[in-house]
């Protein structure tokens, strides 16, 4: 299981060599790294797999852990907040039918691929993201599985 560890060391060159130093000695792989100065210290989030041995080699070489966190991010769902956009996308897509009615009228059929394209594109973001709302996951799931017909 991946674990963030959080090291905190002088704001220097070198610091975070010293970290990648330490673990490479230990054998360890690092899997993402991230370091942040203010305020006359360093701040580095380490992801490693080993989180013990990463914990004993730092600690060993004089740099202090100051926290563990789990960096497994497969569990994490994604949830975007009710907002304004699926409403513009899917005004965007009424506008370009209203626009393919129009080139029609016109006789403009050069532009009415065009515009489909663009009508196309804004309906299914629209739509998705009305989809992706909790909302409507809870009135899908609510419907329930199909029951399977069998014969």
């Amino acid at each position: 299981m991946a674990t963030d560890l959080t090291i905190t060391t002088e704001d220097r060159p070198g610091g975070l060599a010293s970290v990648g130093e330490a673990l490479g000695n230990a054998g360890i792989n690092i899997e993402g790294l991230c370091g942040l100065g203010m305020e006359g210290r360093g701040i580095i989030h380490v992801c490693v797999e080993n989180a013990a041995g990463a914990r004993q080699a730092l600690e060993a070489a004089g740099l202090k852990v100051e926290g563990e966190a789990d960096a497994t991010w497969k569990r994490k769902k994604y949830r975007r907040g009710r907002g304004w956009l699926p409403a513009f996308e899917l005004s965007f897509a009424a506008y370009f039918v209203l626009a393919i009615w129009y080139a029609a009228h016109m006789g403009m059929w050069g532009t009415i691929p065009f515009l489909s394209l663009f009508c196309f594109g804004y309906g299914y973001m629209g739509v998705m993201s009305l989809l992706q709302t909790a909302g409507l996951r809870r009135l899908f799931g609510a419907l329930g599985p199909r029951p399977r017909v069998t014969g």
